[in-house]
């Protein structure tokens, strides 16, 4: 049986080391990622990237917790190539953007989740539209959303 497996889209800035903001979700990330690295039972760790240079930070930081481990960086406009792992993994709430992108080689070809942040920016919050049309809930349950004047219905 093959092991679960996940590509994390990665971007430096994302993490507190190597010049990154020093916030709550950037240490969280970096913690997510190297507590991947040092306990996931897995041949390859695989990262999801804008550019060469970030696969090569992504490395450093999972080679820091298992220097033996081997890193593959997908280049983020290949989404065939993150069938591979099986599944995206987005350490940020915007995940519509590759959800749609999927949609051209098959909803079923890999699996996209993602982390979300108890402290997220207001574009992350603001609620924006669904994702997909099954994701629209028949009603909003969120006492935060309603106080905000959200729609019912609308994604929190």
């Amino acid at each position: 049986m093959p092991r679960a497996q996940a590509a994390f889209r990665f971007h430096p800035s994302a993490i507190q080391g190597e010049g990154g903001k020093l916030m709550g979700m950037h240490a969280a990330n970096e913690g997510f990622v190297r507590a991947f690295a040092r306990h996931a039972d897995v041949e390859r760790h695989y990262c999801i990237v804008d550019e060469r240079s970030h696969g090569e930070s992504f490395a450093r930081l999972v080679q820091a917790e298992r220097p033996q481990a081997k890193v593959r960086a997908i280049d983020r406009r290949d989404e065939g190539a993150i069938a591979e792992p099986g599944c995206g993994f987005w350490m940020d709430p915007q995940i519509a953007r590759p959800l749609w992108r999927r949609r051209a080689i098959g909803p079923r070809s890999y699996s996209i989740c993602g982390l979300t942040h108890t402290v997220s920016s207001a574009s992350c919050s603001s609620g924006g539209c669904p994702i997909t049309p099954r994701q629209i809930p028949s009603r909003c349950t969120s006492r935060w959303s309603a106080r905000r004047g959200r729609p019912a219905g609308a994604s929190t």
